[in-house]
């Protein structure tokens, strides 16, 4: 063994790699078929295996002349496994709400299949490796459905799925983990993805709320407004004057102001008559959270 070079991309395999085996060929002494089995093999680039001149003699003395079989074996080594790049799309980043639809494209930087050693490129969407999606802290992940195949890059959707409970907890919430199965480049090199979190993606499935609406004078008063602090469950925008029910029929909302989770809203009352006054805020109006989830219920 130490009589034959082997290396790949010019760097030398070790000795302990090499195992040389001769056979005498049946039917004729004078013959041998020679076995060079060569393992654990690292780097990348062409196998070059070589048999230095006057390393074999047979049995008149005469020894081989150089014999180089890069040219015959013509085999590339390939240890390195394709680069994968995943991304969603649809958008880059924000927060999705129940019914919308994310789209994520996994870049392969290689062709590849879908078994090892396997001529079976992928090019359909049944070839393609299963993706999942779990969200925050769940235990278990969502299947997500390859829907188109363009070259070496496979597009997958998944409509964001909402609560079921009256609670609204149930359904995808939390920053989004893509996990992708194993695919093979033609060497057999594995590449995958496991728990890859894309930058600011989140699903958001769970509506704000009203917590508290308070008024800062006493029952009775006789004050020409009176301001209600409204208190939502999370930050919400948009929320106006329009969203505003004022139960008593006479008085009149002259301002809405605030921010986040917390809004004050100013009513005018009416002169000379006595009457309760309460507020309420109306469902599916204005006011959204960042995902662009309405108050369902003041």
């Amino acid at each position: 063994k130490s009589n034959i070079n082997v290396s790949v991309d010019g760097t030398p395999v070790p000795d302990t790699n090499i195992n040389l085996t001769t056979t005498p060929t049946t039917g004729n002494t004078k013959e041998v078929t020679c076995v060079l089995t060569v393992t654990n093999i690292t780097g990348n680039g062409i196998l070059n295996v070589s048999i230095p001149t006057g390393t074999l003699t047979d049995e008149a003395t005469n020894t081989n002349d150089l014999k180089t079989l890069t040219t015959d074996v013509n085999i590339t080594i390939d240890n390195i496994s394709p680069n994968l790049a995943i991304n969603v799309t649809s958008p880059a980043a924000g927060y999705y709400k129940a019914g919308e639809v994310i789209t994520i494209t996994a870049t392969y930087g290689e062709d590849v299949y879908k078994e090892i050693t396997s001529n079976n490129k992928i090019d359909t969407i049944a070839e393609a490796p299963a993706m999942t999606l779990k969200f925050g802290g769940a235990p278990a992940g969502n299947t997500v459905t390859c829907t188109s195949v363009s070259g070496n890059v496979l597009t997958y959707k998944y409509t964001i799925k909402g609560p079921t409970t009256a609670t609204g907890t149930d359904g995808d919430n939390g920053k989004i983990t893509i996990s992708l199965a194993n695919a093979y480049d033609i060497a057999g090199n594995a590449i995958s993805a496991s728990n890859v979190t894309p930058v600011d993606v989140y699903a958001d499935t769970i509506a704000p709320v009203v917590t508290s609406i308070t008024a800062n004078k006493p029952s009775p008063t006789n004050a020409e407004s009176i301001t209600y602090t409204v208190v939502f469950s999370e930050n919400v925008t948009g929320f106006a004057a329009s969203d505003v029910i004022v139960n008593s029929g006479k008085g009149t909302v002259t301002s809405v102001t605030g921010s986040g989770t917390t809004w004050e809203v100013v009513i005018s009352t009416t002169d000379n008559q006595e009457y309760t006054e309460t507020i309420t805020i109306k469902a599916n109006g204005n006011a959204i959270d960042r995902a662009g989830n309405k108050v369902p219920v003041a």
